[in-house]
């Protein structure tokens, strides 16, 4: 699994929530990361337009701290 970036489990469960397992090498550098404002903007209207798709109106799907 030390390739795997991240996935998501917990899906195809039947549940309404799910869980991500991802790499702790990715996750350290990700949050020592410090993204412009407008990077995480674009981001969030990228995922918010493929959420759509599926019916579910969510304007800002990420949160960054």
């Amino acid at each position: 699994m030390d390739k795997i970036i991240w996935q998501p489990v917990g899906l195809r469960e039947g549940r309404a929530g799910f869980g991500v397992i991802m790499n702790e090498d990715f996750a350290r550098e990700m949050i020592r990361l410090k993204s412009p404002k407008e990077f995480q903007k674009r981001l969030n209207q990228f995922a918010a337009s493929h959420l759509s798709r599926l019916g579910i109106d969510w304007e800002r799907p990420f949160q960054f701290y």
